[in-house]
């Protein structure tokens, strides 16, 4: 078995390596802010959204097989940890980075064993009109459960409309 890096590294020269070294720092200026803010929104402290973040980006440069592929923590997944996490472990508690943790390396095994698998090919048949159409719902709901949704969305949700307050 051939890691992609082996395939990627014939043919690499002082060229590409410095075009490879000018992208790594733009995705590092955008990354930082970017993993602190993620972090804060999981409610954990705001370097290990620096770790959440690096991680995964060494991880695949080695294994990984696009280019393309962006990989590391995003809003949505953060929200999501903050709002499940909150109702059953407070953030204040010592315990809630180690749930945070737990459920991480939940997640990644769950993965793993997902890709082994290859139940990626089941995506084949959702058609995208139906990812398209379930991904805001999804990003709205999420917020509204927001214990601080209040203060930060000016939007009112309930059953059947969605619609701007006049706050």
């Amino acid at each position: 078995m051939e890691f992609p890096i082996q395939s990627q590294t014939k043919g690499y020269n002082l060229k590409t390596l410095r075009q490879d070294s000018y992208a790594g720092l733009m995705v590092a200026f955008l990354l930082v802010p970017q993993a602190i803010a993620y972090a804060i929104l999981a409610g954990v402290p705001a370097v290990h959204g620096l770790y959440a973040s690096i991680f995964p980006m060494l991880v695949y440069s080695l294994v990984g097989s696009s280019p393309l592929l962006s990989v590391g923590p995003v809003a949505v997944v953060s929200i999501m940890v903050f709002t499940g996490l909150a109702s059953i472990v407070s953030p204040d508690a010592g315990i809630y980075l180690s749930v945070v943790a737990s459920l991480s390396l939940m997640v990644g095994m769950l993965q793993i064993l997902l890709s082994v698998l290859q139940f990626g090919t089941l995506l084949q048949f959702v058609p995208s009109s139906v990812l398209v159409q379930e991904y805001p719902k999804s990003v709205i709901q999420l917020l509204s459960s927001l214990p601080f949704q209040s203060q930060l969305l000016l939007v009112e949700i309930n059953k059947r409309n969605i619609h701007l307050s006049q706050q």
